[in-house]
């Protein structure tokens, strides 16, 4: 035995030895040698009113730790006061399982540390230095022709106050007119809830169309179990006017098969296969191969509305329709892919429209802003941002290669094949593809291509309209955390990361997962140990640490930020603390396998959930008709055509017009 301040040290192997004779027991640190009133030849149990029921349980607490056991043991509080009888001195080391356990969580809590150190580091770094350059043109440069680019909004329930208030603002951005396009689609014959004019009504109203013709419907493959494989689509073609400006508009109106056209929601497949309509057409554009009859549609009237064939657009911005777009947002985005072409993917930072509309909203405000501000600052120090929302995003569909040939990238068939899947049987696929596609699409470009870049620039702002009411912002966090928590996976199991080991995305996206799938129960054990401390135990250190998570936050918005009004915010956001760390996600993980949209879109009238009736027909894939570009020209025209030079590659030309 070793003397430890005073007292005798006992180690862990004397304690629980067996051979020496001695019983030893260990309570709050302090060895009780109970040898003697032990000894069977000892007929004098004095200790507690039930002598004999005092020795049995003290005899089961021999040759161990029995802290807890005493701690839990009320009715033997008598016994314990006297305890310092039979004190004899104080533990040497710790027990293996108790090291071992210590030993983790101090290696947790140093890479835990070093992880949330480095996000409010970087934040910082980003804030105070590189925000400030990045979208910015630089000054005594040769400034790149604009980019043609195609502005996509997915369309459902919104409003006609909604929809217009968010076209005015992207027409009104300082990006060339000429070389941008709306690209509308409205997902099926939807009215929103409240409204007296269905979506597309709406939407048709809103364009000026080139001619007042009602374009025959087109079908094309789309997203949809069974029958609904097959759907059909108008293409409407016309232009947004705002003030004295004329943005060229595509509008699809998915208005179903004739045998769904009675029912409710006809023609809806949901927002991948809205994306992919686009994605779609620019690939087999981009390729030159077999295109269905709704993607040779659009790619006529696209050459016959713009001038330009649609595998010369190089950009594509992904908008929502409830998203406010400020003036040089979508120019600074493309500035950033200028000055650094090995973006492949980036987007802005999304702030609250209606932030004082009440306390649900008021409670969103900090949420979205430190969601951009530490996490989205400290994935593009290592140039990997995870999520690019779809409310306000942008992609390269294709770059150059040093030789100065096309090299498809939104586009790539790694991309494509993944997400085209239309099979999605397994709860981790259909939290991948019904809840959270926006981001799988983000996993699936940096999966396929590892050495290029997806950014965040703070200088591209836009604002959305938040949840006002409980219920909704429920519905809405449930599809994004679960729909999260199933692309951390993907992305944990993802070797080509960049980074090695802890300075790696890969491990700061498996303590993401960490820390979504926990803070239920991290946040229950702060509250412990704060009532612990309150009580008088030694927690100062843990309590220390979470109440120095929160301040960094508060110093990175007051400092880094140098926006005082969002300590505020702060403060509103503490009141809600339970909020984003408790019932969210315990709401969320309880509803693993709910995949609806939940209250986030109402409609008037029935909604039949996310896949509908699939019984009213059979599917037959000869109705659903591909054929290259020249072939679908010759098929409308009758007539042969000169054969046509590729739609990709070094020398690309323009295809032929003809005269309809």
């Amino acid at each position: 035995s070793l003397s430890i301040n005073n007292y005798v040290g006992f180690s862990w192997d004397e304690i629980s030895s067996t051979s020496s004779g001695k019983k030893l027991l260990v309570y709050d640190e302090f060895v009780y040698d109970f040898t003697s009133y032990l000894d069977p030849s000892n007929t004098d149990y004095w200790l507690g009113d039930d002598k004999n029921f005092t020795r049995t349980w003290i005899e089961n607490l021999i040759g161990r730790d029995a802290t807890l056991e005493i701690s839990d043991s009320n009715s033997q509080d008598d016994v314990v006061k006297c305890f310092d009888n039979f004190l004899v001195g104080r533990v040497e080391g710790l027990p293996y399982g108790c090291a071992l356990t210590k030993l983790l969580v101090v290696v947790l809590t140093i890479i835990t540390t070093f992880f949330a150190a480095l996000k409010l580091l970087s934040a910082f770094v980003y804030d105070m230095y590189l925000s400030k350059k990045l979208g910015i043109p630089i000054p005594n440069t040769q400034q790149e022709s604009p980019k043609y680019m195609i502005i996509t909004i997915p369309c459902y329930s919104e409003g006609r106050e909604s929809l217009k208030a968010s076209f005015d603002s992207l027409a009104a951005t300082d990006y060339s007119d000429q070389h941008k396009l709306f690209f509308i689609v409205a997902d099926g014959n939807i009215t929103g809830s409240g409204e007296t004019e269905s979506t597309p009504d709406i939407l048709k109203s809103l364009i000026v169309p080139v001619d007042n013709t009602v374009p025959k419907p087109a079908s094309y493959l789309a997203i949809g179990p069974g029958p609904k494989r097959h759907n059909m689509a108008q293409v409407y073609t016309g232009h947004y006017h705002y003030e004295n400006r004329r943005i060229p508009t595509m509008l699809i109106i998915k208005c179903g098969t004739p045998a769904e056209k009675n029912l409710p929601k006809a023609g809806n497949r949901g927002k991948r296969d809205t994306q992919l309509i686009l994605m779609n057409l620019l690939k087999h554009a981009f390729h030159n191969t077999g295109m269905c009859e709704l993607e040779f549609e659009m790619f006529e009237k696209i050459r016959k509305l713009t001038g330009v064939t649609v595998d010369q657009f190089q950009i594509v911005s992904m908008i929502d329709a409830d998203t406010i777009v400020e003036e040089k947002s979508l120019s600074r985005l493309v500035e950033c892919i200028n000055q650094e072409p090995t973006i492949v993917g980036i987007c802005g930072e999304t702030q609250v429209l209606n932030k004082t509309e009440n306390w649900v909203t008021m409670i969103q405000v900090f949420e979205y802003y430190i969601s951009h501000h530490l996490g989205k600052t400290f994935e593009s120090i290592f140039a990997c941002v995870t999520c690019l929302p779809g409310c306000f995003c942008m992609y390269q569909v294709y770059s150059y290669n040093e030789e100065g040939y096309k090299i498809p990238l939104l586009i790539d068939d790694a991309i494509m094949i993944n997400y085209t899947v239309n099979e999605v049987d397994t709860l981790h696929q259909k939290n991948l593809f019904l809840l959270g596609e926006d981001r799988y699409l983000t996993t699936l470009t940096l999966r396929a291509f590892p050495h290029l870049k997806t950014m965040y620039c703070s200088g591209a702002v836009c604002k959305t309209i938040v949840p006002n009411s409980f219920s909704v912002l429920v519905s809405q966090r449930r599809r994004w955390i679960n729909g999260t928590i199933h692309n951390l996976f993907e992305l944990v199991a993802s070797s080509e990361l960049p980074g090695r080991f802890c300075f790696s995305m890969q491990c700061a996206s498996f303590l993401d997962l960490f820390g979504t799938l926990t803070s239920p129960f991290a946040i229950i054990f702060t509250i412990y140990l704060i009532i612990g401390l309150l009580v008088g135990q030694p927690y100062g250190l843990q309590v220390g640490n979470a109440v120095a998570t929160y301040l960094a936050q508060l110093f990175l918005i007051v400092i880094a930020g140098l926006s005082p009004i969002n300590a505020l915010w702060f403060l509103v956001y503490l009141t809600s603390v339970p909020v984003w760390t408790v019932i969210l996600p315990l709401y969320s993980f309880w509803n693993f396998d709910d995949f609806t949209w939940g209250a986030t879109r109402k409609i008037e009238g029935a909604d039949t959930g996310h896949d509908g009736d699939q019984t009213f027909y059979k599917f037959d894939p000869r109705k659903i008709v591909f054929k290259r570009w020249d072939e679908w020209v010759l098929y409308r025209n009758s007539k042969k055509l000169p054969q046509l030079a590729p739609l990709h590659g070094k020398y690309l030309n323009p295809l032929p017009i003809t005269n309809e």
